[in-house]
């Protein structure tokens, strides 16, 4: 699967490579195709493989040169690319159960049929998403390699934010203790000031989104939050988002907006569903849907600190802690104030939240999250029953169909005035 994945965005690439107006994303696909190529090249270049999971400090990894490996990216994609019905019953064959998240199962049945590269060790955090950190565990046991947990703590505190950067460096003596190598502390500062570049820029492209008429997409974001994950601290991600964002200030000048025809903007909590890759230019083309907050826009208050330079494991934490969706491991109510004012300022005509019966984090959660719009902002809400990877759960059509029910609901109630 890795090789697939290496090979579709090699094609991709060549479709953006000669594009002058899409330099971005030429850019984006020449990473993720080097990105798996790296990792099937790892034995061959004698380079150590870690994985990692969701909020992992790449950069150590980058500073080592130990190549990064962030097995869940595969989940996310691949029901768009292959039929992912083997994989699901051989982890429930396991005796994981149905119900239990769909992009974790996912990677258990990747690893039951051997369908993906065996890693040296694992590098996980316990931010957000439990079930992922008791996938890392049975893929340790399963894969018979070491692994490691950062332990994240519950509040962000400035005591909180220097456990985690003691967490960071125990992390760093696991990653010593597997590879035979130092870290280099002046490249690890160099890593984190293109790292504190790259999220300068993003929350650039965030604030552009609030725009009326907005040429930042949706997709621009979550390419924009694929290269803060997968390659932060690289020379390829600044070139991404200078790129990226020169692409977005021209179009800005010529008037061009993300969705042609905006009728209405909305906020979408949770995944897209995986399996329904054309959802967006759906949404936008038939109903008028602009997607202009999701998860992804939560960043916490900018960093300027100087720990980038001073202390790069301090950054490393305090930046991690601040990242979109992992602010959602700590207290709800340190973020429910930025959901009501990002909404306010995002000037959002509705909410979708889309819930996953295995995803405890988002499921959990949806009823403040729809405290947070509709009763502080008499934002309507539409909760979604689905599934993130799983098109036996609930198809692309069903999903349409309900969504296209709710958006005759509101041009419904909008005629009444």
């Amino acid at each position: 699967l890795i090789e697939k994945q290496a090979e579709s965005y090699a094609k991709v690439y060549q479709r953006f490579k000669d594009n002058p107006k899409a330099q971005s994303d030429a850019v984006y696909y020449k990473f993720l195709n080097q990105y798996y190529s790296n990792i099937l090249q790892a034995r061959e270049t004698d380079q150590p493989l870690g994985q990692h999971n969701l909020f992992g400090p790449v950069e150590l990894f980058y500073a080592m040169d130990i190549v990064p490996y962030l097995q869940c990216h595969l989940s996310a994609v691949g029901p768009a690319l292959w039929d992912c019905t083997e994989y699901f019953e051989l982890a429930q064959g396991f005796g994981i159960a149905p119900e239990f998240c769909s992009f974790e199962k996912l990677r258990i049945g990747y690893i039951l049929a051997d369908s993906i590269t065996k890693p040296d060790f694992i590098l996980g955090t316990n931010l957000y998403c439990t079930g992922s950190m008791k996938t890392m565990l049975m893929a340790a046991q399963k894969w018979d390699i070491p692994y490691f947990i950062i332990d994240a703590p519950y509040t962000r505190d400035e005591a909180s934010i220097d456990y985690y950067a003691g967490q960071m460096k125990k992390a760093v003596d696991f990653l010593e203790a597997q590879t035979g190598r130092k870290m280099d502390y002046d490249r690890l500062r160099e890593l984190t000031q293109k790292t504190k570049k790259c999220f300068d820029y993003f929350r650039e492209l965030v604030e552009l989104r609030k725009l009326p008429s907005t040429p930042v997409s949706f997709v621009n974001v979550a390419k924009g939050n694929d290269m803060l994950e997968l390659g932060a601290g690289t020379d390829t991600a600044v070139e991404y988002f200078e790129k990226l964002l020169n692409e977005i200030h021209t179009q800005k000048a010529e008037g061009i907006s993300a969705v042609s025809g905006e009728k209405l903007r909305v906020a979408w909590w949770g995944a897209l569903p995986g399996f329904d890759t054309k959802i967006v230019r759906w949404l936008a083309q038939e109903h008028g849907v602009n997607i202009v907050l999701d998860l992804f826009t939560l960043l916490g208050p900018p960093i300027e600190t100087g720990e980038h330079l001073s202390n790069p494991l301090k950054y490393i934490a305090r930046k991690t802690l601040s990242f979109p969706v992992a602010r959602l491991s700590g207290l709800f109510s340190d973020v429910s104030q930025d959901i009501t004012r990002v909404a306010k300022e995002s000037k959002i005509d509705a909410c979708i939240i889309y819930t996953s019966l295995g995803c405890t984090q988002i499921s959990g959660i949806r009823k403040i999250y729809r405290d947070a719009v509709t009763e502080k902002l008499g934002i309507p809400t539409f909760i979604l029953d689905g599934d993130y990877c799983d098109s036996r759960v609930i198809s692309a059509p069903q999903v349409r169909a309900k969504l296209a029910e709710f958006f005759a609901l509101l041009e419904h109630k909008k005629s009444q005035g």
